[in-house]
């Protein structure tokens, strides 16, 4: 609003009335005429506008503005909030158009009239129905200041009877005048006292005689929530047939599942890591690589050694065994397992402070590259028909470049057809990308080999899940104490298929009575004795000696949690699995009308 030298307090305005006409062309556009006549008391006003909310409509184009005495303002680009009297400026919004004039007003004369008329064309603003046309029209806008006298005279470009058109029940009273004239009909509706804030709209039905057309905004606008859903649909659909196609794998019989619940082994030829590499499909290489060091450690090539009885960063040590390694390269090792081995010998070597948790958590990159090699070797064996590693890698450089796609697309849109629609397109298009992004970690597939393996995988680890739920349940801690001996780098990874946690599972042992009377020594497990008040039977693992299991339950557990995050693994706790129209009043060219 503009200021002057009377206090905004005291400038008020109304309409004296607010004359307009609507002629309906046979291109489904409308010509409108408004004879707006303000009634300005109070102040000094300068400039007036009026929006018209383009959300049934295509445009709003060849706008002009006349002043009080006919004369034609000139039009001018939006760069300034303030202009010299009789120029006026259109600014396109997302949803409307405005149009502001500024003219030159008489200080000394009040209360004051002054009318003016605004012309300009509404295109593809007449709506199909069926088979009928409508004229859906807020004649005068919401958010319109008090109007004394209301007159809508609405012109189609036919000759029809009364009784062929739908006027709304609110218009049909206000009826005040039905001709025809050359070839037209015309319609004139009036309202007198029209209160402030309220709309006056116009709906008028009639014959289908308006030429069909096809409007890309209408269509986003009128329609974007089906649009958006029609978007998600269809990702979901080729996102499911992607599945099918390339994700599903296929389906095999296994003929050993009887063997491996009889005897539990694991499937020959595949390691605890190549395991993980296989189930997960090369999705958590350190984890892949927590395997294989706890492996090494049931060989005898590792030991962890505590400090304390409840040590959280256990020291690693390389075995006598496992240094032979080192110096003669002969062991039936894979090269993935020697390489881990070679890694745990140099950072022994190459730091003053001994070997701990600590410090290999601080080389997650090598224990990545080393999962990574896991991978290969799964490859190399043919479990996969395409690694699915690379099928990832690929399906996200698509995935991204829809995401950048859909945006620019959605932000066209916006800017070419100025269609809020093309907001709601935006959301269901992210929605798509949220439904690709979850539907790729399921693309990459295992040949027949691969699944047998896999599901012969699988039976093994619940198998071994079973019976180690069958001794904790059983408080038996001599089965307990077999399977740590023969089965722990599977029991670390059994919750990929199972629910189960080794850590929680040990961590019922360490209150039973009889795991306090059971003795057991870990070949590469050692900690300190036990203090006395603990609770526990005094025993000292360090010396080769015996203690009750569940003293070493109870160390164990607490550097299992250390094993786990320094592998960059899942923590302890939970075992280590993967985790109406746009303006009040609803016609088209609604919107508002004021003045400052």
């Amino acid at each position: 609003m503009l200021s002057d030298t009377t206090t905004s307090s005291q400038k008020q305005f109304h309409f004296a009335a607010y004359k307009t006409q609507l002629e309906v062309r046979r291109d489904a556009n409308i010509v409108v005429t408004e004879n707006l006549t303000y009634h300005f008391e109070g102040g000094v006003f300068q400039a007036a506008y009026r929006y018209i909310n383009i959300y049934k409509l295509e445009n709003v184009e060849d706008v002009q503005v006349f002043g009080p005495e006919g004369a034609p303002y000139v039009r001018v680009d939006p760069t300034e909030k303030t202009l010299p009297p009789g120029q006026f400026f259109v600014k396109y919004e997302l949803s409307r158009a405005i149009i502001q004039w500024f003219y030159e007003a008489d200080a000394s004369a009040t209360p004051l009239e002054m009318t003016f008329t605004l012309k300009y064309l509404l295109t593809k603003a007449v709506q199909r129905e069926g088979s009928s046309d409508v004229l859906d029209f807020d004649g005068v806008p919401v958010e319109t200041p008090r109007v004394d006298s209301v007159v809508i005279t609405a012109i189609l470009p036919d000759k029809f009877a009364e009784d062929q058109l739908n006027i709304a029940p609110n218009n049909r009273k206000d009826l005040v005048q039905f001709t025809m004239e050359d070839g037209k009909t015309i319609l004139q509706f009036s309202y007198q006292n029209l209160p402030e804030g309220q709309a006056y709209r116009i709906i008028i039905g009639f014959p289908h005689i308006v030429q069909d057309y096809f409007s890309p905004r209408r269509l986003i606008n009128e329609q974007a929530w089906l649009i958006g859903i029609l978007v998600v649909i269809g990702s979901i659909v080729f996102t499911i047939y992607l599945y099918i196609v390339r994700g599903r794998d296929p389906t095999v019989t296994i003929p050993t599942e009887r063997s491996i619940k009889l005897t539990p082994r694991p499937p020959q030829g595949l390691l605890p890591g190549e395991g993980v590499a296989l189930l997960k499909e090369g999705r958590y290489p350190t984890l892949a690589t927590l395997a294989t060091f706890a492996d090494l450690a049931r060989q005898g090539y590792v030991q962890l050694e505590a400090k304390e009885f409840e040590d959280t960063n256990p020291r690693i040590i390389i075995t006598k065994k496992g240094e032979e390694i080192m110096t003669t390269g002969q062991a039936e090792l894979f090269d993935f397992e020697e390489k881990l081995l070679r890694v745990l010998h140099d950072l022994e070597t190459n730091q003053p402070e001994p070997l701990t948790m600590e410090v290999l958590k601080s080389s997650k990159k090598v224990m990545k590259t080393i999962g990574d090699e896991i991978m290969d070797r799964t490859m190399d064996v043919r479990y996969f028909d395409e690694d699915p590693r690379v099928v990832r890698k690929s399906y996200a450089k698509k995935v991204t470049a829809y995401s950048f796609g859909a945006l620019f697309g959605s932000i066209l849109l916006i800017a070419l057809f100025r269609a809020w629609g093309g907001l709601i397109l935006l959301g269901s298009f992210i929605v798509s990308i949220f439904t690709f992004v979850v539907i790729i970690s399921a693309l990459p597939r295992k040949n027949e080999r691969g699944v047998m393996k896999a599901k012969e995988y699988e039976i093994f680890l619940k198998e071994v899940t079973k019976r180690a739920d069958f001794a904790k349940d059983n408080q038996d801690p001599k089965t307990a104490a077999h399977l740590i001996e023969e089965f722990f780098p599977w029991l670390l990874i059994a919750s990929i298929p199972t629910s189960f946690s080794l850590f929680r599972w040990l961590k019922e042992f360490e209150k039973m009575p009889s795991a306090k009377e059971y003795p057991y020594h870990c070949s590469w497990y050692f900690y300190p004795q036990v203090m006395k008040g603990s609770g526990l039977t005094a025993g000292d693992s360090t010396t080769g000696g015996p203690s009750p299991f569940s003293s070493f339950a109870q160390s164990f557990s607490a550097s299992l949690g250390a094993i786990a995050s320094s592998m960059g693994a899942t923590g302890a706790g939970g075992g280590f699995g993967a985790g109406a129209g746009a303006g009040a009043g609803g016609g088209a060219g609604g919107g508002g009308a004021g003045a400052s």
